[in-house]
């Protein structure tokens, strides 16, 4: 017996086009200090000039905020981006800063 996988389209937007979509949703999100819609937007456009800009607000939320658990979500979403190096870095000094009190007594 021969099965049949379900078809899939897929759809392919000349470069102008894709970059006015992208355009016009960085230019509508509703708030661009919210770090989960942020992440939706990279997720969206990810080669967009805009999912640059929004990769670096994002990191800039992170550091101002830092918590070990944010930048290991962080470090997990973008693994495959050049921040996401930085982002580890600045993670282990994170963690030194707070094992460093612990080890003087």
């Amino acid at each position: 017996m021969m099965s049949t996988l379900p078809s899939v389209t897929i759809h392919v937007f000349p470069a102008a086009q894709a970059a006015a979509q992208s355009s016009a949703a960085w230019q509508s999100l509703p708030d661009r200090s919210d770090p989960r819609i942020l992440d939706g937007f990279i997720a969206r456009y990810p080669n967009s000039k805009e999912a640059y800009l929004a990769f670096s607000l994002r990191h800039q939320l992170l550091k101002a905020a830092p918590t070990v658990q944010a930048y290991d979500d962080f470090i997990a979403r973008y693994r495959d981006r050049a921040g996401a190096e930085q982002a580890l870095y600045e993670l282990f000094e994170l963690i030194q800063l707070a094992w460093i009190p612990m080890l003087t007594y």
